[in-house]
C-alpha cells in the first residue's frame, strides 16, 4: 500500500505511528481508528489520480482497491480476474446442479422472479435484471446484464452482480459478472449432459466466443471421458485460434477445427450450440433418432434461434425453468418434457430414446451460487 498509495499511507501514518492501536486506552483508540477511516475514505474516491512516486508502480489491483473501499466502509468490487481465481468448474458444477433441483422443488428454498428485460431501440442492445435468494447457499445475489451483440472493442455481453446478505440485507459485495455468466453457463450444461446424455466421448461445439472457450473447459475440467472436442465457428480465424488455444491447455485431448457445422456435428455425442445467431444453424437431418444431447444455449436474445424448429418437436426437451422457458423461448412452442432440476431430485426421468435438448436460459440462482463459491473463497484467502 505504501508503495501505490505514498500520500494516503504518509498521512494514515502519522496516526497510526502513535503506538499499538489495539493497546491504547478506548477513547484514543477511537479517535485514532476515525482518523484511519476518514484518510482511506478521503483517498478511495481519489486513488485513481494519485500520482505515484515511482513512475513505473503497477495499477492497483482489484484486491487492493477492495482494501481501501473497505476500510472506507464500502463493500469490495471483485473484478474478473479475482473472480476466476475463486471458481473452480468442478465445485461450480456441482453448486449449480443442486441449485437446479432446489429450484425445481419450489419448497422456498429458492425465490427467483422471472427476470425482466427490454430492448433498446433501435434494437441495438438488450438489458435484463435478474435477482434470487438460495437458502442452501446462504445468498441473495441480483445481476444487471447488458447484451450488445454488435459489440467489437467491448465484451458482447457485459454484466454486475451484487452480493446481499439474507441474514440483514447489507451488500456484501459487487463482482464482475461476466466471467461467472460464462462459468455458470457452461456449467449448467455439464450438469444437464449428466442426466441426458447417452455418452460424451464426443464434443461437438457450434461458435468461436466465450461460451466457446467455457464450455470446453468446462466439460474437459468437470465432466469424465471426453476424448475429442469439434469446433466449428463462422468466424474462421477465431475459431482456429481457439482450437490452437485449447489444444495446448489440454494436450491430451484431440481437437478438431471443423470445415462446417455439418462436419462437426456428425457422430457427436454431445452438442453446444454457443452462436449469437438469429436463424438455425442445426438442423434435424442432420442427426440420428436418438444418442445426442443437445445443450442450447445461444441464439438471438431473448428467443431461441440457433435449433431448427423441426429438430425441436421431435427432440425431447428440457429445461432451466418452465416459466423461463414460457416467457422467452419466443413463437416455436416446444412441449418440455421437465425441468433439468426434477432430473437431479429424481422427480422426473430422462427420455434417452428420443434425441435430447437442454434449452438453457439461465437463471439467477445459478449466478447466486457461483457468487457464493466467489465470496467464501474471497472471505477466506485473507486478502481482505
Amino acid at each position: 500500500m505504501k508503495e501505490i498509495f505514498p500520500d494516503m499511507y504518509s498521512e494514515a501514518a502519522v496516526w497510526t505511528d502513535l503506538g499499538m492501536i489495539m493497546g491504547l486506552e478506548e477513547d484514543v483508540k477511537e479517535h485514532v481508528l476515525h482518523k484511519i477511516r476518514h484518510t482511506a475514505k478521503k483517498y478511495a474516491h481519489t486513488m485513481i489520480n494519485v500520482e505515484p512516486a515511482d513512475k513505473d508502480a503497477l495499477v492497483p489491483s482489484s484486491e487492493q482497491r477492495s482494501d481501501v473501499a473497505e476500510m472506507a466502509g464500502a463493500p469490495p468490487f471483485l473484478d474478473d480476474s479475482a473472480v476466476e481465481a475463486r471458481l473452480p468448474w468442478r465445485p461450480l458444477v456441482d453448486a449449480v446442479e443442486r441449485s437446479l433441483a432446489d429450484y425445481s422443488r419450489r419448497d422456498g428454498s429458492v425465490q427467483q422472479p422471472v427476470r425482466s428485460s427490454f430492448f433498446l431501440p433501435p434494437g441495438s442492445g438488450w438489458f435484463g435484471s435478474m435477482s434470487a435468494f438460495s437458502k442452501s447457499a446462504d445468498i441473495i445475489a441480483t445481476k444487471l446484464v447488458t447484451s450488445f451483440p454488435e459489440n467489437v472493442n467491448l465484451p458482447k455481453i457485459q454484466s454486475t452482480i451484487l452480493v446481499h446478505s439474507p441474514a440483514d440485507g447489507s451488500l456484501l459485495a459487487l463482482m464482475s459478472g461476466e466471467c461467472i455468466t460464462a462459468r455458470r453457463t457452461a456449467a449448467a450444461s455439464v450438469a444437464a449432459t449428466r442426466h441426458l446424455a447417452a455418452r460424451s466421448s464426443v464434443l461437438a461445439i457450434l461458435g468461436s466466443g466465450v461460451q466457446a472457450r467455457s464450455h470446453a473447459e468446462a466439460f474437459l475440467e468437470a465432466s469424465d471421458g471426453v476424448q475429442e472436442v469439434r469446433l466449428w465457428g463462422r468466424n474462421r480465424a477465431a475459431a482456429g485460434e481457439l482450437v490452437g488455444s485449447l489444444s495446448q491447455q489440454y494436450p491430451a485431448v484431440r481437437f478438431v477445427h471443423s470445415e462446417s457445422t455439418q462436419l462437426c456435428v456428425a457422430g457427436a455425442d454431445v452438442i453446444n450450440t454457443t452462436t449469437a445467431s438469429p436463424e438455425p444453424i442445426l438442423f434435424d437431418s442432420w442427426l440420428p433418432d436418438k444418442g445426442v444431447h443437445i445443450n442450447a444455449v445461444g441464439g438471438k436474445v431473448p428467443h431461441k434461434t440457433e435449433l431448427e424448429p423441426a429438430l425441436l418437436q421431435r427432440a425431447a426437451v428440457y429445461t432451466d425453468s418452465r416459466e423461463g422457458a414460457a416467457s422467452e423461448v419466443g413463437p416455436v412452442r416446444v412441449p418440455v418434457r421437465a425441468e433439468v432440476g426434477e432430473l437431479v431430485s429424481g422427480a422426473a426421468t430422462a427420455d434417452k430414446e428420443k434425441i435430447t435438448v437442454f434449452l438453457s436460459f439461465g437463471m439467477a440462482v445459478e449466478d447466486a451460487v457461483a457468487a457464493r463459491l466467489v465470496w467464501s473463497g474471497y472471505q477466506s484467502s485473507g486478502d481482505h
